[in-house]
């Protein structure tokens, strides 16, 4: 009993220090991060925690607090199962509780740095989370020594702390700044969280069931994977240096053992195994006997090597120091638990002692109290420990045999790198490319070496490893050695073997398995198996990513882009030139300048670009064409379908109208009466507009509607009653169908939830089977190659299949059941867009993807699960700005995504780039520092970038972008819902939209004659009446422009209050300008206020000045 209360005392000193010390919240905050996305898995895997948080509340809000409180309960319900197991599980659950804290802080909205945390729990009132924190201490370790007889008091007790610090963060964020609650206000709260985690409580026993029988089995989970990171340390210890010995053991290369050290090495296998080896064993013997046994074995066969190997070691130092002690192995029979003989050469006597290879005390002395008469030597450093006059430190340490993990990364690399060679057979093989690579992975383990250089090591071994297998070596040998062991084998084959990931372009392969030498159990009669090892790996396909582009006459250059799909293996060259037709490239009067070349790809390249230069030469042409064409393709690839394409130059001559001004013909009369928030641009240039509306030009309209490319609505297209609510997204789909998603029950009369597919008629396509459907709104859909549909949004269930804002179906309606986001994305999903490989990037309004911490942009492998590699290489965003509207993969493979957002990242030097409103992403999800270059430093100030949230974006045929929204104003410049970049990023000085929209920008596209169609909630465009939509002359304006007053006349008050004289630069803005007013009345003297002269200076840009304010 005094035992007890001494640890239920350590424990509450524990607790005590780190409330108050700062530095425990941060390290208890670092451990719990490291734990939770692990240990979560092992709960939400077999645990519904959606359905439990819907049995609380229907707020998405708190749901993703509760989510997080009940992951957490139920881990330290866990914890709390297993008898005895105080001192580890404690401190896990500190760190776990840290966390959660933080997480729900975050969610709440409040912005606290981790340094400055414990001022927020401070804030909270120390007294009650104290007095609470105690009580949680004792019952956490009343119940760890009752084996979990109380688990759902010590769930609740969770609960409660969790629903705390909701709720006085909740009461904490109403203040400009943190400020303490009072005690009264603190235990107020504290009844609240009694009666709200009581609650909770009901719903986490209702869904769980048994939840005594479920955490009993989840513990068993936690505690090995708690245990092996306690571990982990030990395991390093000596195990690199037998790794490596082993390895070249298993390849025959006895030529390693050549040394002093060699012959120690090879007489322990001899002196270890002496029945199956004898003393004459030769090292190719000692091969064959190790190759003899399965990979299971092997751990078994080098601990009884290991420690007669420390023996021999220790025997020949001292042998070797010139004293009067020499020793040898003991061979005595009458005294088996000896290890080694020392005998005095002075007075000829003999002792006999034991050697233990082991920092574990307990077993040093449990064997002192078998053996009290029998002196023991422990490797160096050891005895101090232990504390007996009968232990004394040997020569050697463990550490000795681990120096090997400090050598310098690209030593140690070209000392220890050996290819795969499977001698002995498959199961010896496995062990030579895996302990060939274990050294890497201890080192990467203990963060000596970094991930990139981890990916050099597994490419140098294994040559055509994926980068989707050394991303996931590369997690698991973060997390533990033993796990990236087990991995690497299941990659390289072994008996459970689901195939060889090397990358290599081949045949479909046979491959003939059989059970053989059982030990403890007996063989059936299906002994043998065959195989098949399906060839997933392909050179890949090359071809421009269009068929057909356009360009500007006076847009001065193109890129054209060269993608690789369905394959990267290999490297791959191929030869590009342009042809001439209707446009020249000789002459005086040449229309484009001639491009050839070759392109070189590597395996994993994914695009190349080239530039094609274009000449305006001022005539009135109409449009004209020329070829491009790819050719002499080498290594093993196939040219696609797009081998050959065209470049159509749009004629700047033949619109006579300035860029941005409105295109006259498109005559929309009434327009909407609602707000329209998507388009869907048809191959044969209608137009699909969907929103919110019931009528159009005083026409009936329910919500969507088709018109012709004159404004025109479209008698043809016909959905009758239409949706009972809102559309937010409509996809061409096939050629054939139209995919519509948003906010509606009923499309037509009948049900369907949230998504309908209808034909090009407007008519629903009843064999499109979704069963249920969405229980909640569907904001953007996407396609990829295999036609599979990717619907993100604000739902979290499918056809009545639980799923959390994002899934993936069939092309027949069906759900995808190889997609699985796991827990999925912990807030609103608003966009997607699917890369040429099939990997998906999402943007939205949400913290967390399947219980990762992401800042509102993720991408998922083609199987649902997160990217970790692109999550871990994006720039750092602002919590509270990460909401993105759009997101848009681009033809090279780089991203952009857009919204209210706030990222930043730091060059070398110190220096710092941010980026408001709008980011380009590279590939791997690193920043692209080459887009908005120059604005990207000015960006720090607030006050630059777009004002208001980016709603819109679209992509030009040249790689311009356009930007709408509810923004006024970009880079302190003004521009009303609507801008355009150039390709870099930075603002495209030669377009004029005039005084833009009135109201919001919801959605833009781009013809490929480069006209804009633009629409959302305005019912104005450059104050002409335009309900809801309007369509501008695209192109580009180089000329000076010309300058007018906005209006005729202009009415002033006297005192000169918020009155603008307004100037309008019509046409041209990418130059400076000036001009001079000139006031001229002799009613008003100068002394008035108004000077007789003054000049106005216009820079590139602008397109409206207020000259007098």
């Amino acid at each position: 009993m005094k035992e007890f209360f001494k640890k239920v005392s350590d424990q509450i000193t524990t607790s005590i220090k780190f409330l108050i010390n700062p530095s425990s919240w941060r390290k208890g905050y670092e451990q719990g991060k490291e734990y939770f996305p692990h240990l979560k898995t092992l709960v939400t895997d077999d645990i519904d925690i959606q359905k439990i948080v819907e049995f609380v509340t229907k707020n998405r809000k708190e749901q993703q607090v509760y989510k997080i409180i009940t992951t957490i309960a139920l881990i330290n319900g866990a914890i709390a199962f297993v008898p005895g197991q105080m001192g580890i599980g404690v401190v896990i659950c500190r760190g776990l509780e840290a966390y959660m804290a933080f997480e729900i802080s975050k969610t709440v909205g409040l912005k606290v740095e981790l340094k400055n945390f414990v001022k927020l729990i401070i804030a909270t009132g120390i007294v009650t989370v104290s007095v609470f924190w105690l009580m949680k201490t004792f019952l956490s370790f009343f119940f760890s020594l009752t084996g979990g007889l109380f688990v759902p008091a010590e769930i609740l007790a969770t609960n409660f702390l969790g629903v705390f610090f909701w709720l006085a963060f909740e009461e904490i964020k109403k203040f400009k700044e943190i400020k303490s609650l009072s005690t009264a206000k603190s235990l107020k709260i504290g009844g609240q969280a009694i009666k709200h985690s009581y609650g909770l409580a009901k719903a986490q026993i209702k869904v769980i069931g048994n939840v005594g029988k479920q955490l009993k089995n989840l513990s068993k989970n936690i505690w090995h994977f708690i245990n092996f990171k306690k571990n982990s340390e030990q395991l390093i210890k000596g195990d690199v240096f037998f790794a490596l010995c082993l390895a070249r053991l298993l390849e025959n290369k006895c030529d390693t053992f050549n040394g002093p050290f060699g012959t120690m090495y090879l007489d322990a296998w001899r002196k270890s195994f002496t029945q199956k080896l004898g003393p004459e064993a030769s090292c190719v013997d000692i091969a064959k006997f190790a190759q003899s046994h399965s990979a299971d074995q092997m751990e078994g066969l080098q601990k009884p090597v290991r420690g007669k190997l420390q023996e021999i070691m220790e025997s020949t130092y001292e042998n070797g120091d010139n004293d009067e002690w020499s020793t040898s192995i003991s061979d005595s029979p009458n005294e088996p638990v000896v290890d080694m003989k020392w005998t005095n050469s002075l007075t000829g006597k003999s002792y006999y002692v034991q050697y233990k290879n082991t920092e574990n005390i307990n077993y040093i002395e449990r064997t002192i109290q078998d053996h009290p008469n029998v002196p023991i030597v422990v490797p160096k450093g050891v005895a101090e420990k232990v504390n007996h006059p009968m232990v004394s430190d040997g020569v050697y340490g463990h550490e000795t045999l681990g120096e090997i993990n400090d050598e310098n990364f690209n030593n140690l690399l070209d000392v220890h790198h050996g290819e795969f060679l499977a001698q002995g057979g498959l199961e010896a093989g496995v062990l030579v490319l895996a302990t060939n690579i274990m050294p890497f992975v201890y080192a990467r383990h203990k963060k000596q070496i970094s991930n990139e250089q981890f990916a050099q090591v597994l490419k140098k071994f294994i040559p055509n490893i994926t980068a989707k297998t050394i991303h996931r070596i590369t997690l698991l040998s973060i997390i533990g050695p033993l796990y990236a062991f087990f991995l690497i084998s299941k990659f390289v084959g072994k008996v459970f073997l689901d195939g060889i990931d090397d990358d290599i372009v081949e045949p479909d392969e046979l491959l003939d398995v059989v059970l053989q030498d059982p030990i403890g159990v007996i063989l059936g009669e299906d002994t043998g198996t065959s195989v098949t090892i399906v060839n997933d790996d392909a050179f890949g396909v090359l071809e421009f990513s269009k068929s057909e582009y356009f360009v500007n006459e006076n847009g001065g250059e193109f890129r054209i882009t060269v993608v690789r799909r369905d394959g990267t293996s290999g490297t791959q060259t191929l030869s590009y030139n342009t042809i001439d037709r209707t446009a020249t490239s000789e002459g005086d009067n040449a229309d484009y300048r001639p491009a050839a070349g070759t392109f070189e790809f590597e395996p994993d390249d994914y695009s190349k670009e080239f530039v094609v230069e274009i000449f305006d030469d001022g005539s009135l042409e109409n449009n004209e064409v020329f070829g491009l064409a790819l050719s002499n393709l080498e290594g093993g690839a196939t040219l696609g379908v797009n081998q050959t394409a065209t470049l159509m130059i749009v004629d700047n001559e033949a619109s006579n109208a300035p860029s941005g001004v409105l295109d006259v013909g498109y005559s929309l009369e009434a327009g909407f009466n609602g707000s329209i928030r998507d388009l869907e641009l048809m191959p044969d240039g209608r137009l699909i507009m969907a929103g919110i509306f019931d009528r159009f030009n005083n026409m009936s309209a329910n919500s969507i509607a088709r018109l012709s490319s004159k404004g025109e609505m479209d008698p043809i297209f016909n959905p009758g009653a239409g949706p009972n609510g809102a559309i937010n997204v409509v996809k061409l789909f096939q050629g054939q169908y139209l995919l519509i998603g948003g906010e509606f029950t009923e499309f037509n009369g009948k049900n369907y939830n949230h998504l309908v597919r209808i034909n090009l008629d407007g008519v629903v396509d009843d064999t499109f089977n979704i069963g249920s459907a969405a229980n909640g709104a569907i904001m953007d859909i996407d396609m990829d190659s295999a036609g599979r549909i990717i619907l993100v949004g604000d739902f979290s269930r499918f056809n009545d299949i639980k799923c959390q804002n994002i899934i993936r179906i069939n092309p027949d309606g069906s759900v995808d059941s190889t997609f699985d986001g796991g827990i999925g994305a912990v807030g609103i999903v608003n966009s997607v867009s699917v890369q040429p490989d099939d990997r998906i990037v999402i943007a939205g309004d949400f913290s967390l993807y399947n219980g990762s911490p992401v800042g509102g942009i993720s991408r998922l492998n083609v199987d649902g699960s997160l990217d970790k590699g692109f999550n871990d290489a994006l720039p750092s965003i602002e919590l509270t700005d990460h909401i993105f509207s759009k997101v848009e993969v681009l033809e090279n493979g780089k991203i952009l995504a857009a919204g209210s957002v706030v990222a930043s990242v730091e060059e070398e030097g110190g220096a710092s780039k941010t980026y408001r409103g709008i980011l380009r992403l590279n590939r791997d999800g690193s920043i692209d520092t080459g887009f908005q270059p120059d604005s990207s430093i000015l960006l720090a100030d607030p006050h630059y970038g777009p004002n208001g949230n980016i709603d819109a974006m679209t992509i030009q045929p040249d790689g311009y972008v356009l930007l709408g929204g509810e923004f006024t104003r970009f880079h302190g410049k003004m521009f009303n819902r609507i801008v355009r970049l150039a390709p870099n990023g930075e603002i495209d000085s030669t377009i004029n939209f005039g005084w833009g929209a009135n109201n919001d920008i919801l959605d833009i596209i781009v013809q490929n004659d480069f006209r804009i169609t633009v629409s959302g909630r305005f019912t104005e465009f450059d104050q002409k009446s335009n309900l809801r939509l309007a369509r501008l002359y695209g192109g580009m304006n180089f000329d000076q422009g010309s300058v007018r007053f906005d209006g005729s006349n202009y009415s002033i008050n006297e005192d000169g209050t918020h009155d603008s004289i307004w100037l309008r630069r019509v046409g041209g803005v990418s130059t400076s300008a000036s001009v001079v007013l000139t006031f001229s009345s002799d009613g008003v003297p100068e002394k008035d206020g108004v000077p007789r002269r003054r000049l106005v200076a216009i820079p590139p840009e602008v397109h409206l000045s207020d000259s007098l304010s």
